[in-house]
């Protein structure tokens, strides 16, 4: 009988032993309540834990140890389960231990009854989910990264797009204006030519004049346009040359506002010129920049007009640049546009008015300002039209430029 005794406590000792290896493995501490709900008892790894001496917690209940930096909603379903005497699992909550550290706990809880059902208190677990806690912050972290770098690759790539659209878009548009660009004097050249072999022998020397002078414009717009074309093709290449000298821009001004006199008598648009400063010397190559005015002076008037005013004028900037700025009094440019005119093939919505072009003059102002260390942009004006500037250094580093 003695030997069955020994067996049986060996045994319950067994299994009490396999019992709290299994519990300490599930959690890291135990503790109770009572029917009032006070805590009556912790293990010992509680404070080791957490932090707290347990005797600051005995014979008190939830509501009265409190518990601080918890979600309300999720203290008030906490506070509801207990006195409810509803079992609960994974109440998260975090605490701060004495040397300033956080730790995050998680707590659960099961109701005891006695043999005839009346509530006698909790039994509960806790167990720190520290590590838990902080990698899955890691992980919301890295994902709201990941989220944010999708985001910002979309926008990229849907801005990429859109760039690219534009770009095929503009070129198609330039494709179908030079085709007119090119059809136009063309069209011109040969039939006054045809004209003028007809009636070379019987015509009206008058009238025969008339047709060489059309079909003198129309190879000059003609030659304008493969220029253009060329010089766009050379500036790609990387073969634009400059002759870098000392040019006065004052006089470069007025040369090619004589140049395009009977251009403006024509339109009846006046024209006038402030200089603002004594010195407007400036390194540059002359011919390009003549170009660069020329173009910008044609676009003033092609879109002002008829009787309108433009103002060229000339200032400096402290000493080290030389502006000329042109001031129309057309159909403006759209705000969202002013940084766009500048691109290859690309011409203002407000200009796409039929008075031709192809989107290259002002692509190819930019390079050549560009190419002189200098900056050029457009604004509008507060009283309508728009305002286009260009800023060049005084002296240049290079004497020349391939």
């Amino acid at each position: 009988m003695a030997h069955q005794d020994k067996d049986l406590s060996d045994s319950l000792a067994r299994s009490e032993a396999r019992f709290r290896a299994f519990a300490e493995c599930a959690s890291d501490w135990f503790w109770e309540m009572d029917a009032h709900l006070r805590f009556i008892w912790f293990s010992d790894r509680f404070q080791e834990i957490t932090g707290v001496d347990p005797q600051q917690l005995l014979g008190k209940t939830r509501e009265e140890t409190g518990i601080p930096d918890v979600d309300p909603a999720e203290w008030s379903e906490h506070l509801r389960c207990l006195h409810a005497h509803e079992a609960f699992n994974s109440f998260v909550h975090p605490r701060r231990q004495a040397n300033g550290e956080q730790v995050w706990l998680s707590i659960s809880g099961r109701p005891h009854f006695d043999s005839e059902g009346r509530f006698v208190g909790y039994h509960g677990v806790g167990r720190d989910i520290t590590q838990q806690r902080l990698y899955e912050e890691g992980l919301k972290h890295q994902r709201r990264k990941l989220e944010m770098e999708v985001r910002r690759r979309t926008v990229d790539l849907e801005n990429a797009m859109q760039k690219a659209e534009k770009a095929n878009l503009a070129k198609s548009e330039f494709l179908a204006n030079i085709s007119h660009e090119l059809r136009t004097p063309m069209h011109g050249i040969t039939s006054f030519a045809k004209l003028g072999i007809k009636k070379s022998t019987s015509g009206d020397p008058q009238k025969m004049g008339g047709y060489f002078q059309r079909i003198e414009t129309s190879a000059d717009r003609l030659m304008a346009l493969l220029n253009d074309l060329l010089d766009l093709s050379k500036l790609e290449a990387g073969h634009f040359e400059m002759n870098l000298e000392c040019t006065c821009l004052h006089q470069l001004l007025h040369s090619v506002i004589d140049e395009l006199s009977a251009r403006l008598q024509e339109s009846r648009i006046t024209i006038s010129v402030s200089n603002l400063i004594p010195q407007t010397d400036t390194v540059i190559d002359k011919a390009k920049m003549a170009q660069v005015i020329r173009n910008l002076l044609v676009n003033a008037f092609k879109f002002s007009k008829e009787g309108s005013h433009i103002e060229c004028e000339i200032s400096g900037s402290h000493d080290s640049h030389i502006e000329l700025t042109i001031h129309d009094q057309g159909v403006g440019i759209p705000e969202d546009e002013l940084n766009q005119i500048f691109d290859k093939f690309v011409q203002s919505s407000k200009t796409k008015t039929g008075a031709g072009g192809t989107g290259l003059g002002l692509a190819i102002c930019k390079e050549i300002v560009e190419m002189h260390g200098g900056t050029i942009s457009a604004k509008n004006n507060e009283r309508g039209g728009a305002s286009f500037t260009v800023s060049v250094p005084k002296s240049h580093s290079n004497s020349q430029v391939a």
